[in-house]
């Protein structure tokens, strides 16, 4: 008894210790009980991915703080913890939701994902493995170069809806899907504000009702009396009427019966005098730019979040989606109200929680709504959430070069900041406001738009013109000529600086003379250094010294030098300007591993002058900066030089210029089918006039694009003044001769394709049946039709151009007959000789004609030049025997 006692300890024994970690290992992997819900783009297993940058989300029972997402291509490598397409590593944050920031996905890929949980007491947890497929689409596009937007706030009848939906890619406000289906269109909404009174804020009601949550939670309020500049009504021209009114704060503290009232006995004895509400909608935040009717709401209280979600459910309709207006990626306050939200009082960075319960709020709306599209207004986030951003007023001819056109300006509406978004699959529906008073033309105007818009056109971009808000022009003819694609990204075409007059008002600006003497023989400042290395006519202030080493120009600049973060060394000259007098203020700055508020020159101590600050940072060599300010009453102040952060950087010629002088620097991106060049203004003090007119040399010949979609005459050199833009396109008709087809429906004849065609000198058709030319030349009798599917020799004196619109050619029926015949591609798939030859029956000859040469290629079986057909292209086939062509090839 004993015995068998004794063996079946040692048989469990044996048991528990062969199964312990098999125990202890399942016991991790079943924690991923506490996970559901893994969706890729806001669904389980999401086999239509469209977007390349998706969002990940998942629900995790317990108390996350920190979480790690890992992406891979295969089975095995996400069964390893091995992310080979995303690693995010460990990040500190309690959000169940993320944007993809890994490898570029393929199309058509089955992925492999989960999700690493850190709980409170800082123990991991591994969720299951969850599945995605790519499925990237383009999106529609009514033309092949462009995506246009149009805002159709107000009353069309049926006509305009139908011109709209065959113009426009996607509609804001008007749903014109039943006209075109391909068309998006998106449904007004607000989340971060609301009007009251006001539908919204009736369903907003009941659902508090409903609920047992506190309607006046919805909303921000102010913890103190804080004044506000607001419009007096609503906002409908550019001259707003605005008063400076106080909007008086909320403190608890006051109601000292907690009634919700403060009544006469407590009013009369304040706990908090600061906040002088006497009811707590009294101190309901406005939005500082609307009217005094709309509030700011508190999008991170959890039943508002549950009740924007339910509203979206609700007013979804047929609709593709939603624009969100007002989805302010800052709160949406002036900056001396920020510390005074009640919501948002314990915050370290109120602009940070509101962008992240920003973020919580539109996740859950994409959780009810994962297949429509919401745009929000003004949004920009690490994690997007929703599909992308509207970008109002991003642009007009006044737009200054440093605000928004500088190319390392990586702001929402600088350069990068567009292309960046572009890169992470984000649609932009970005507009260009011209202006429609004073003496501009909308030539020039719109033109400018066009070329800006063009500059930096991408995958998922769209352009939309209007007044903001929302009025004045929408459309003009340029836009639907077809550029073609982009062959280039954006870059300098020139950059170049005004010779600068000799008058310089900065003593020693180039850092060139040194006497071994102190500039101020009367200060005593222990950082006034004398008898060193320090420029004359600078006060100096360690660390700072004359170097020979490294300088723009000249023998020295001087360089400044410290591994003290908070370093705020300023060097400055003192000067006596005039009043109401602008000045340039110009400075050639180099840096390394510069940080926190960087490398800067600026004018200081001229009260009420506008502001003028250079700043540089990070590594960066030499760099030409110029500003412009305006000095107003107070004349005496200085130009300063300094490091505030550590680095090191080094200053050369600077120099200050009464007057406005400006760089010539423009911006160019080339197409298959233009050049495209723009030449923004400098600052806000930028004339557009003709004095800042530059001319520059152009690479050959090119054909202005006029507003109207006319082509201009042939330049071969450009003038642009400040404020202004070309689209200039390419020539595609040579000197000599051409051999080309119209690939669009049309009623041309000889004699009127003659005078459409500038430099155009003589016509010949070929007449398959007489195996002979026809010519016309005017005044010859000869005046043929212009027929689909036939090649045409054109005869032309100089480069020119010629595009022809119309409908799209579907099929043609060209009678080949015995011998030579004279064809033309109107496909847009170009096509190759060999595919010709092959699919025309008894073909023994394909040829096409090379321009350059004004000589023919030729194609026969074996022949190693199997040149490329394009549309538009004209081209020669010796056939055997009589057949019909259908556009075969």
């Amino acid at each position: 008894m004993e015995r068998r006692f004794i063996l079946i300890i040692i048989l469990l024994i044996s048991f528990l210790g062969t199964h312990f970690l098999t125990f202890k290992n399942n016991a991790e992997l079943n924690r991923n009980a506490y996970f559901s819900d893994l969706m890729c783009e806001w669904k389980v297993n999401n086999s239509n991915v469209k977007d390349i940058h998706p969002d990940f989300c998942w629900r995790y029972e317990g108390n996350q703080t920190a979480f790690q997402i890992m992406v891979a291509s295969s089975i095995d490598n996400i069964t390893s913890n091995f992310g080979d397409m995303w690693d995010s590593g460990k990040i500190n944050d309690g959000k169940n939701f993320t944007e993809y920031k890994g490898f570029p996905l393929e199309n058509n890929r089955i992925y492999y994902w989960k999700v690493k949980i850190w709980n409170e007491s800082d123990v991991a947890s591994y969720s299951y493995i969850s599945t995605f497929k790519t499925n990237f689409t383009k999106l529609y596009s009514t033309y092949p170069h462009i995506r246009i937007f149009v805002v159709a706030y107000g009353s069309y009848n049926e006509s305009e809806k139908e011109w709209m939906a065959n113009h426009f890619d996607l509609s804001i406000g008007e749903n014109l899907e039943s006209y075109n289906p391909d068309v998006i269109s998106l449904k007004y909404i607000l989340y971060a504000t609301m009007v009251s009174p006001s539908y919204k804020a009736e369903k907003l009601r009941d659902f508090c009702n409903e609920t047992g949550c506190d309607y006046e939670d919805m909303f921000l309020h102010l913890n103190r009396d804080t004044n506000f500049t607001l419009p007096i009504s609503n906002p409908q021209s550019d001259d707003w009427p605005v008063e400076t009114r106080t909007v008086k704060g909320w403190d608890f503290a006051n109601d000292w019966n907690s009634d919700g009232y403060v009544n006469d006995t407590e009013f009369s004895n304040l706990t908090n005098p600061n906040a002088t509400a006497r009811y707590r909608n009294e101190s309901r935040v406005p939005i500082y730019y609307w009217n005094p009717s709309d509030n700011v709401m508190n999008v991170g209280n959890k039943y508002y979040q549950k009740f924007i979600a339910n509203y979206s459910l609700e007013e979804a309709g047929d609709e593709d989606g939603f624009f969100v207006d007002t989805t302010a990626r800052n709160i949406p306050v002036p900056s001396n109200a920020k510390q005074n939200i009640y919501e948002y009082a314990d915050a370290d960075d109120v602009d940070k929680e509101w962008n992240s319960d920003m973020q919580c709020l539109l996740a859950g709306v994409k959780r009810v709504l994962p297949d429509k599209i919401i745009i929000g207004n003004g949004w920009n986030s690490s994690n997007m959430v929703i599909e992308g951003v509207v970008r109002e007023c991003w642009k007009n001819i006044d737009s200054p070069l440093s605000g928004r056109w500088d190319s390392f300006d990586d702001s929402t509406y600088g350069i990068n900041g567009v292309l960046n978004l572009d890169k992470r699959g984000k649609i932009q529906l970005l507009q260009y406001n011209p202006v429609t008073t004073g003496n501009l033309s909308d030539e020039r105007d719109l033109i400018f738009g066009l070329a800006s818009y063009y500059l930096i056109h991408g995958n998922y971009t769209y352009f939309g013109v209007g007044k903001h808000p929302y009025s004045g022009i929408h459309w003009f003819d340029a836009l639907s000529f077809d550029i073609g694609k982009p062959l280039s990204s954006i870059y300098i075409f020139n950059s170049s600086f005004e010779i600068i007059p000799e008058n310089n008002l900065i003593n020693n600006g180039g850092f060139e003379i040194d006497n071994g003497t102190d500039f101020d023989l009367n200060r005593t400042d222990d950082n006034d250094i004398p008898n060193d290395l320090n420029p004359d006519g600078w006060i100096p202030y360690e660390p700072v010294e004359m170097v020979s080493d490294v300088k723009h120009s000249g023998n020295f600049s001087v360089m400044i030098n410290t591994d003290n973060y908070y370093n705020n060394n300023i060097n400055k000259q003192y000067l006596n300007l005039k009043n109401n007098t602008t000045y340039t203020l110009r400075a050639w700055i180099k840096t390394e591993n510069v940080t926190r508020n960087g490398a800067q020159v600026y004018a200081y101590e001229f009260d009420n002058a506008t502001s003028c600050f250079i700043i540089q940072k990070g590594i960066k060599d030499w760099s030409f900066y110029s500003k412009m300010f305006n000095v107003s009453n107070d004349t005496y102040g200085r130009i300063n030089y300094r490091i505030f952060g550590n680095g090191t950087a080094w200053f050369d010629d600077i120099s200050l210029i009464e007057g406005e002088f400006y760089d010539c620097k423009i911006f160019a991106r080339e197409y298959e089918k233009a050049l495209i060049l723009v030449k923004p203004k400098l600052s806000i003090f930028s004339p557009n006039e003709n004095e800042t007119f530059s001319t520059h040399e152009l690479d050959g010949v090119y054909f202005p694009l006029h507003a109207n979609g006319t082509i201009g005459k042939g330049i071969n050199k450009i003038s642009l003044r400040y404020g202004e833009a070309n689209i200039l396109l390419k020539p595609n008709l040579f000197k000599g001769w051409n051999l080309m087809t119209l690939p669009v429906e049309n009623n041309y004849t000889a004699s009127s394709l003659y005078s459409s065609i500038q430099n155009c000198s003589i016509i010949l058709k070929w007449n398959s049946s007489n195996q002979d030319f026809i010519i016309y030349v005017p005044g010859s009798p000869y005046d043929f039709e212009i027929e689909n599917g036939h090649g045409y020799f054109i005869g032309i004196k100089n480069d020119s151009i010629f595009y022809p619109r119309g409908d799209e050619i579907i099929d043609v029926s060209v009678l080949l007959c015995e011998g030579w015949n004279c064809l033309g591609w109107f496909k847009e798939n170009e096509t190759t000789a060999r595919s010709i030859y092959e699919n025309i029956t008894s073909c023994s000859i394909v040829l096409s004609w090379n321009v350059s040469l004004q000589d023919f290629n030729l194609y026969v079986p074996g022949s190693p030049y199997d040149f490329a057909i394009k549309q538009g292209d004209g081209f020669l086939v010796a056939v055997n025997q009589q057949s019909i062509w259908h556009g075969e090839g």
